[in-house]
């Protein structure tokens, strides 16, 4: 991850009183919130996953945010995507995204890409962020975001659902995890979920988004070279060491 000073950056009285809490914690202090100030995190997608992940992003003082989405909200969508409401059927997601995450923070720097990530933008689009966060649903993309990071250096929080089954992990950090090192080749058949209760996407999100304040902080301990997984039916959560 980019190394960026925090010497010039300084926290308004009312970002100090917005952001307290996390300040109050002693791990964490001014240092961590200034860090927080200075990062720029990418999210791709902003479904099920990324309505767990981007509002909590974007209250919690991420410096710029960009938002990968191409897709328009359809009325399936609603059941699990809490980013957007019955009146944003038909819009385009990254449109009503932006919208309703401004209302969160109006401070925040926000960049949309209205795209659909391939081989022909992906280094573009993710080079210059400190962090990305895998939130799409299909593995051509995931290993396109891996093979995209590992090649930049950027680390990867990665997250998939389905079912009632959750998993997170980080990956290309510290311990240099690749997502070919648990896929050696990409599940082009992998059968699509048939259905999805809607807590998981926030619950795995949240543990997403979680483990990224982590990394950007420089505090706490990181699923780096571990998988989390967690299944919202019998509620038994367990690390595999990868």
């Amino acid at each position: 991850m980019a190394e960026h000073t925090t010497n010039k950056i300084t926290l308004s009285k009312e970002e100090r009183d917005r952001y307290q809490k996390l300040i109050n914690l002693k791990e964490m202090g001014d240092k961590a919130q200034l860090r927080l100030k200075a990062s720029r995190v990418l999210v791709i997608g902003a479904g099920g996953l990324g309505s767990g992940v981007l509002p909590v992003l974007c209250a919690s003082g991420i410096g710029h945010l960009g938002i990968v989405e191409k897709d328009n909200v359809d009325a399936s969508n609603l059941q699990r995507q809490t980013l957007y409401k019955p009146k944003d059927k038909k819009s385009k997601k990254i449109e009503s995204a932006i919208r309703h995450l401004q209302g969160y923070n109006p401070g925040l720097e926000i960049s949309p890409f209205d795209a659909m990530l391939d081989t022909k933008n992906a280094e573009q689009i993710i080079q210059g962020y400190d962090l990305v966060l895998d939130c799409t649903d299909n593995f051509k993309t995931r290993f396109l975001i891996n093979d995209t990071c590992a090649r930049l250096n950027i680390p990867l929080v990665y997250a998939s659902v389905n079912d009632y089954e959750g998993q997170v992990m980080v990956l290309h950090y510290k311990k240099k995890v690749n997502l070919r090192h648990i896929y050696e080749e990409d599940p082009s058949g992998e059968p699509p979920a048939e259905g999805i209760i809607p807590t998981l996407p926030h619950i795995t999100g949240a543990i997403q988004a979680n483990e990224a304040l982590k990394l950007l902080t420089g505090t706490g301990h990181l699923l780096d070279g571990h998988m989390l997984v967690f299944n919202a039916y019998s509620n038994q959560v367990y690390v595999v060491d990868i």
